[in-house]
């Protein structure tokens, strides 16, 4: 004896006889319940439930794959225009929205070298070009120490402003 399928069967005839239902609806409420079908037939009716909850998963995954797919594609289209790569010797250390950003990297940087060896006088400064430039957002940036008054060399790190496309343009600059 299935113990469960008798107590499965009891509580549906329970509930259909407080809804005062003839025995022909005590009979359609277990066959609503699947109470009557054969063993064979409840086993298929069940492979076919956990196939279908399993695909119904599956789509969800797929569904939630796809939506961060197309967050990804829109966060990229947004990103139309400009980035800012610091860089130390050709090595790119990273990409910013903002020049701030990637100076800040770089500064960080040579000042952990400096304050290691024990050098407590740098100044820092950001040269574009030739002209010495306090905050420029665009152009390549190179960051010159001064250590001393009258010392000043390059760092070798730099910024550069990169800008970024959304779509390919055929008829661009190649």
């Amino acid at each position: 004896m299935n113990t469960k399928l008798v107590n499965s069967a009891a509580d549906v005839i329970l509930r259909a006889l407080t809804q005062n239902r003839t025995a022909a609806g005590i009979a359609l409420a277990l066959e609503s319940a699947q109470l009557l079908q054969s063993p064979e037939t409840a086993a298929e009716s069940a492979h076919y439930r956990s196939a279908f909850e399993a695909q119904r998963s599956r789509a969800e995954t797929l569904d939630g794959l796809l939506r961060t797919a197309q967050d990804r594609v829109a966060e990229l289209e947004a990103a139309q225009g400009t980035v800012y790569r610091a860089s130390h010797d050709s090595i790119v250390m990273g990409l910013y929205t903002t020049a701030a950003a990637a100076r800040e990297h770089c500064e960080t940087l040579v000042r952990r070298e400096y304050t290691s060896s024990g050098i407590a006088d740098l100044k820092l400064s950001w040269r574009e070009g030739e002209d010495a430039v306090d905050q420029p957002e665009d152009g390549e940036q190179e960051l010159i120490e001064h250590v001393g008054p009258h010392f000043a060399r390059p760092t070798g790190y730099v910024v550069t402003a990169l800008e970024i496309a959304a779509k390919y343009d055929p008829d661009g600059d190649e």
